[in-house]
């Protein structure tokens, strides 16, 4: 890896003007995404890298841009099938699939491996899938989740940020399919974050996604799904900025009428908090079966001895979605939930 720090504008070369117009589309005001052109990081220019680590336990993978660490029972296991993508057809131009009105996927023209996991079975633990970047970095990462028809998984994200991190995550929901996500951000102060899910839901197939977010510079959250006939998506988040920037995007494409979405997000707010949430729904108008629900919770407004109680009330609905039908290798989970619950 250089240790020049390069501006973003400039390692992007001739895609940054049309990433810079992107970045203010309406989605992108509030989260001021044009600054972040201008600023310094290392960037990885080190060869594509997975190590099978051998002190990674359960089913766990740790992405760090071009460097990909992955348990020996992850790698080994007969549901779990590991494939890089660029090793699997190096005639495909992993560029194409860049779109400049989704930001995160400038993580197509930096991230050199492209990994896919596709799920072929059930999984008896969850999938621990830890995202960082280190001290002055900008690191990238793309990665796809191909999940079998009729398998059940449940994956818990962990984004864990130094500095600068941008992740592209793609879940391909195969038909009767359930998908059973969880997310804890654990940046620092000063990091930045830009994550995008493309989540691809077929015929008859479950999602539901719980995010518990603590703010940090930035944070960009990115989700869009694409609906299927009978599809059913459930969207849980809990965000307490701690004073920074939290920014929360989904876009909904249906391709069939009869779906149903379900959105419930809780922010706990201060007086400087900057929080948002942004819905886009493309091509029809939302059905009978979806809903969406934004509510904040003003922490100011609350005296000391009353701020406990009102807050577990006003979270509670969304913590309860963090469970897991998993017998083992469930203590990370838990232990993330209590880290999360641990207020100021």
């Amino acid at each position: 890896m250089s240790n020049i720090l390069i501006p973003v504008k400039t390692y992007l070369g001739k895609y940054y003007p049309e990433l810079y117009i992107s970045s203010s589309q309406e989605k992108y005001k509030s989260a001021g995404v044009d600054k972040f052109f201008e600023q310094r990081f290392l960037v990885q220019n080190n060869n594509i890298q997975m190590v099978v680590d051998n002190t990674l336990s359960g089913l766990q993978f740790i992405f760090a841009g071009n460097e990909i660490y992955i348990s020996q029972e992850m790698y080994n296991h007969p549901h779990i099938n590991v494939i890089n993508s660029l090793e699997e057809s190096q005639d495909k131009n992993p560029r194409h699939l860049y779109n400049p009105d989704v930001f995160s996927t400038v993580a197509y023209l930096m991230c050199r491996n492209h990994v896919t996991f596709h799920i072929v079975g059930e999984l008896d633990k969850p999938i621990y899938a830890r995202y960082k970047s280190e001290y002055e970095t900008f690191y990238s990462t793309v990665v796809v989740f191909n999940i079998d028809t009729d398998a059940e998984i449940e994956i818990v994200e962990e984004i864990e940020s130094s500095c600068a991190l941008n992740a592209v995550m793609n879940y391909i929901l195969n038909p009767g399919s359930h998908t059973k996500l969880t997310t804890f951000y654990r940046n620092n102060i000063s990091a930045v974050s830009f994550l995008y899910r493309n989540v691809i839901s077929q015929q008859k197939s479950y999602f539901n996604h719980t995010l518990l977010g603590k703010g940090s510079s930035t944070v960009v959250d990115e989700t869009k799904i694409s609906t299927a006939l009978r599809s059913n998506i459930e969207l849980f988040g809990c965000v307490d900025s701690l004073g920074k920037d939290f920014h929360s995007i989904l876009t909904v494409e249906p391709s069939a009428w009869d779906y149903r979405i379900h959105v419930d997000y809780r922010n706990l707010i201060r007086s400087n908090d900057h929080v948002t949430y942004y819905p886009l729904m493309i091509g029809q108008e939302p059905n009978r079966r979806s809903s969406i629900s934004v509510n904040d919770l003003d922490l100011d407004t609350l005296l000391p001895t009353n701020k406990p109680g009102a807050i577990d009330k006003f979270i509670s609905d969304v913590i309860l979605q963090i469970r897991t039908n998993k017998l083992s290798d469930i203590t990370r989970l838990h232990d993330n939930k209590a880290k999360f619950l641990d207020f100021e």
